[in-house]
């Protein structure tokens, strides 16, 4: 593996926190969110997320909420799921389609399952690229960590 594909391997850390309206948990990504750094964030999610990705039979580069084939990482079904998952993106440089495709498949499965999703410590281009495609629009976007993670529940914002 040469020096620059290590640069491009996706990585997430995860992280759990107590919130004064449930659980919350992080997700650092670093590395490029194009569509081999969406494969490779794929076998890196918490078991409860991974079953919301699987590739479409549409064009390249396109998502649904669906069940993962990773099936060795089936969810916890006693396990509480957190209420908001914060998606840090301070390590990305670089999205495309794939990766907004991505983050719009999460965003809509949590959604579904009475979860909301936030954004944090957006960069430059991914920011220009949410910003063009609205997606920005989906969900809290945070300038930093401690930011999202002081978020109020979405029933108790102020309107």
């Amino acid at each position: 593996m040469s020096g620059t594909e290590a640069a491009d391997e996706v990585r997430v850390r995860v992280e759990s926190h107590r919130g004064a309206h449930g659980g919350i948990q992080v997700l650092s990504i670093s590395g490029d969110l194009d569509w081999a750094g969406v494969q490779e964030l794929r076998g890196q999610l918490p078991a409860d997320l991974a079953a919301v990705l699987t590739p479409d039979d549409g064009p390249v580069g396109t998502w649904h909420a669906g069940t993962s084939s990773s099936s060795d990482r089936a969810p916890d079904p006693g396990a509480e799921l957190p209420r908001l998952v914060v998606v840090d993106l301070a390590g990305v440089d670089f999205i495309d389609s794939s990766g907004v495709g991505t983050l719009v498949a999460l965003h809509r499965r949590l959604q579904r399952d009475g979860r909301s999703m936030a954004l944090c410590c957006v960069q430059e281009q991914p920011g220009h690229v949410l910003a063009t495609t609205a997606v920005d629009r989906l969900f809290a976007v945070h300038q930093h960590l401690s930011d999202a993670l002081d978020v109020r529940a979405p029933e108790q914002r102020p309107r």
